[in-house]
C-alpha cells in the first residue's frame, strides 16, 4: 500500500523534457524560427544609412538617405588631412605615420577641445560648446590609405550649417593649437636657457675671480720678490766679495813669503769667510728647491681654474648661439605644421547611431527564441517540480525504507 502511494507521488512530480526528445526538438525549431525572424525583423526597420530609398529633404534642400521621415538631425560631415611630405622635402613613411598617429593623439586631448572651445567662443559664439559637449560630438582617429597617413574628423552637429562650419573650422583650429603648442615648448626651452645662461655666468664670475686671484698670488710668489731671497742673494755677493779680498791678501803675503802672524791671521780669516758663505749657499739653495715646488703647485692650481673658466666660457657660447637660433633661426627652418595638408569637408548627411548588424540581430533573436522555447517546453517543471526536487527525493527514499 505504501509502495503505491509513493509511485504515484512519485510520478505526479513535474520532469524535465528531455532535450533529445522529439517534442523538445520539435518546439525548438519553432522557437530558433520565430527568434530569427524577430531579430530580422529588427534589423529590418531599425534606421541605415545604405538604404537607397527613400530620402528625406531637409529644409535647406538637401537629401539625406534614411529610412525614417520627417529627420531633423543631427548632421555629420567630415573632413581629412593627410600627413605628406611639403614640397621637394623628404621624410621617411615611418616618419610620416608616427607624426599622424602623435597628431591624432593630440587631438584626442581635452587641452585640445578646451582650446577649440575657447576658439569657437571668440569666433562663432552660435556654436560654441563645452570640451566635454565637443568630445561627445567629433570624432578623430588615424587613419592608412593608399600608403598616405591621414588623419579623419567627423563632426555631428543639429543643423546642417553648424556641422559644415565645425568640418571647416576645427583643422585650422587643430593647426593653430599645434602651432600653439610648439610655441609654448619654444619659450619654455628659451626660459631654460636664459636660466642656465645666468647660472653660468654666476659661476664664470667666481671663476674668474678665483683666476685673478691665483694670478696674483703666482706673482707675489716669485721668488725674485721674497725679501729672504733678496737677503740670503745679497749675503752671498758680500760674502763672496769678502772672501775675493781676503784671498788677494793671502796671495800678496804668500808672494812677499811672509809667514808671520798676519799670514796665519790671513789663512784663518779665509776659511771662516770660505765656511759661512757654504752656508749661506746652502740656505740659498733650499729656499729655491722649496720655491720651485710652490711654485708647481700653484701653476697646477692656476691651469685646473683656467680649464675651468675656459669651459664655462665654451658653454656659455654654445647657449647663447641656441638662443640667437631659438629667437632667428625657427623661422627659416621646415615646420612640422608644413606637413599638413587638409582636405575639403564633406557635405553633410544625417546622422544616425550604428545600428546593430544583421548577423548580431540574428544571433541574438535565435538565442532568445530557443531560451524561450525551452522555458515554455518546461514550464511546470520549473514552476512546480524544480524548488521540491530534493524535498521529493527525500520523500521517496523514506517510502522505500518504509516498504
Amino acid at each position: 500500500m505504501n509502495s503505491g502511494n509513493a509511485k504515484r507521488k512519485r510520478e505526479s512530480v513535474p520532469k524535465m523534457t528531455p532535450l533529445l526528445s522529439k517534442r523538445s526538438v520539435v518546439v525548438l525549431t519553432i522557437g530558433l524560427i520565430i527568434g530569427i525572424a524577430i531579430g530580422l525583423g529588427y534589423w529590418i526597420i531599425s534606421p541605415s544609412f545604405n538604404a537607397a530609398d527613400p530620402t528625406v529633404t531637409s529644409s535647406q534642400g538637401s537629401s539625406s538617405p534614411l529610412v525614417w521621415p520627417e529627420f531633423e538631425g543631427p548632421y555629420e560631415s567630415t573632413v581629412v588631412i593627410q600627413i605628406v611630405n611639403p614640397g621637394s622635402a623628404y621624410t621617411s613613411l615611418t616618419d610620416l605615420r608616427r607624426t599622424a598617429e602623435y597628431y591624432a593623439a593630440k587631438a584626442n586631448t581635452f587641452p585640445f577641445l578646451d582650446f577649440l572651445s575657447q576658439e569657437l567662443d571668440v569666433k562663432a559664439p552660435p556654436y560654441m560648446h563645452t570640451p566635454e559637449e565637443l568630445d561627445q560630438m567629433l570624432s578623430i582617429r588615424y587613419e592608412q590609405i593608399n600608403e598616405v597617413p591621414v588623419i579623419e574628423i567627423s563632426a555631428v552637429a543639429p543643423t546642417e550649417e553648424e556641422t559644415l562650419y565645425l568640418a571647416a573650422f576645427i583643422p585650422a583650429v587643430f593647426i593653430d593649437f599645434l602651432a600653439s603648442e610648439e610655441d609654448k615648448l619654444r619659450l619654455q626651452e628659451y626660459e631654460l636657457l636664459v636660466e642656465d645662461i645666468d647660472s653660468i655666468k654666476q659661476t664664470l664670475l667666481v671663476g674668474e675671480q678665483e683666476l685673478a686671484g691665483y694670478s696674483l698670488q703666482g706673482a707675489s710668489s716669485i721668488i725674485y720678490n721674497d725679501p729672504d731671497y733678496i737677503a740670503l742673494t745679497a749675503k752671498v755677493q758680500a760674502l763672496g766679495s769678502e772672501l775675493n779680498r781676503q784671498a788677494g791678501e793671502l796671495a800678496a803675503l804668500i808672494a812677499l813669503g811672509n809667514e808671520s802672524q798676519a799670514y796665519s791671521d790671513a789663512i784663518t780669516a779665509v776659511e771662516r769667510t770660505s765656511s759661512a758663505l757654504a752656508e749661506v749657499r746652502s740656505e740659498l739653495s733650499l729656499l729655491e728647491a722649496q720655491h720651485a715646488i710652490d711654485y708647481t703647485e700653484q701653476d697646477l692650481i692656476y691651469q685646473v681654474a683656467q680649464a675651468r673658466v675656459d669651459d664655462l666660457r665654451n658653454e656659455l657660447a654654445n647657449l647663447t648661439a641656441r638662443v640667437t637660433t631659438l629667437l632667428a633661426g625657427s623661422a627659416n627652418e621646415s615646420s612640422t605644421l608644413d606637413y599638413i595638408a587638409v582636405g575639403t569637408p564633406s557635405s553633410p548627411i544625417a546622422w544616425i547611431p550604428d545600428r546593430m548588424r544583421g548577423r548580431d540581430a540574428i544571433l541574438l533573436g535565435g538565442i532568445v527564441g530557443i531560451c524561450g522555447a525551452w522555458i515554455t517546453l518546461n514550464f511546470k517543471w520549473l514552476a512546480k517540480g524544480m524548488p521540491s526536487t530534493n524535498a521529493a527525493t527525500v520523500e521517496e527514499e523514506n517510502s522505500e525504507e518504509t516498504a
